[in-house]
């Protein structure tokens, strides 16, 4: 596949809007896996000063799917993964990818 047949790279760093249109989450579920502690502080996410909006990586987002230790909506505390993968819809986060990209 040549560079120019790629889908463009979302920017490094997202708003909750613009990864639920990216991701198969919505910004309901990306802010339970926040309360939840699956998307951790400093890692996949940054914040400014308290009560300012959510800054998503990108980078850490991806790395969190691909790992498969996103299991039904929730990451196992141990890291281990369990045959409840949550199932990532490709097609589905590409054509969101691009309609963001516009």
């Amino acid at each position: 596949m040549s560079a120019s047949a790629l889908p463009p790279v979302p920017k490094p760093y997202l708003s909750a809007n613009e990864l639920a249109a990216v991701t198969p989450w919505t910004v309901e579920a990306i802010k339970k896996k926040v309360q939840r502690g699956e998307l951790r502080r400093g890692v996949h996410y940054f914040q400014e000063r308290q009560g300012e909006r959510l800054i998503f990586k990108w980078a850490a987002i991806v790395e969190l799917i691909e790992s498969g230790t996103v299991q039904n909506g929730t990451a196992p505390a141990d890291g281990s993964e369990s045959d409840r993968a949550e199932v990532i819809a490709i097609e589905e986060a590409t054509k969101r990818l691009r309609r963001l990209l516009g």
